[in-house]
C-alpha cells in the first residue's frame, strides 16, 4: 500500500500538498500506457487563496476521470468533476465538466486569480483549452453588488 506523501512549494511560504499515488507505466517512453490514481489528501497554497481536500484523479491507459469535493478558491467552495479522454492530446479537451458551489463571491475569485504570478516573457499566456460540454449550478452568486441565486449555466470554451 503506497505511503502519504508530504510536499511543499518551495517559493511558496506556508505551502503543504498531502498526496498519495499508486501508478503502472508501461509502453513507449513517449506515450505510454498509465493505470492508477493520483489523490490530493490536502492541499493548502495561501498565496493563491487555494485549498483543496480529496482531490482524486483516476489514469486509465490515456484517459483522466477527475473528481474534488471541496476546492476553496478565498472562501468560494466548489465541488467539480472532469473527464478528459486523452492526456496526450496538444490540446487538453474535457469532454465533461460538472462545477457546483454554494456560494460564489467572483470578486474574492478574481482576487486569488491576481495573486498569481505572470509570466514576465509571455504575460496572460493561455493554455491550450476546450470544454465541449460543461454545466455549473450557483446556489449563491455574488459580484460588487449584484447578488443572484439557484443558477444554472452550461459550459463551453474554445480557443481561450
Amino acid at each position: 500500500m503506497p505511503s502519504d506523501i508530504l510536499l511543499r512549494v518551495s517559493n511558496l511560504a506556508g505551502s503543504k500538498v498531502l498526496l498519495k499515488t499508486d501508478l503502472n507505466l508501461n509502453g513507449s517512453i513517449y506515450k505510454p500506457n498509465i493505470k492508477g490514481f493520483i489523490k490530493i489528501l490536502s492541499a493548502t497554497i495561501p498565496d493563491y487563496y487555494l485549498k483543496v481536500s480529496d482531490l482524486n484523479i483516476n489514469i486509465n491507459n490515456q484517459a483522466l476521470a477527475i473528481a474534488c469535493p471541496r476546492l476553496d478558491i478565498n472562501g468560494s467552495t466548489f465541488d467539480f468533476d472532469a473527464k478528459i479522454p486523452s492526456i496526450y492530446d496538444k490540446v487538453i479537451k474535457v469532454t465533461s465538466l460538472n462545477v457546483n458551489t454554494l456560494d460564489l463571491d467572483v470578486d474574492k475569485v478574481m482576487k486569488a486569480c491576481e495573486s498569481i504570478p505572470q509570466n514576465a516573457n509571455a504575460p496572460g499566456a493561455t493554455t491550450p483549452l476546450e470544454i465541449s460540454n460543461g454545466i455549473a449550478t450557483m446556489q449563491k452568486i455574488k459580484m460588487g453588488e449584484l447578488v443572484g441565486s439557484n443558477l444554472k449555466t452550461g459550459l463551453k470554451l474554445k480557443n481561450d
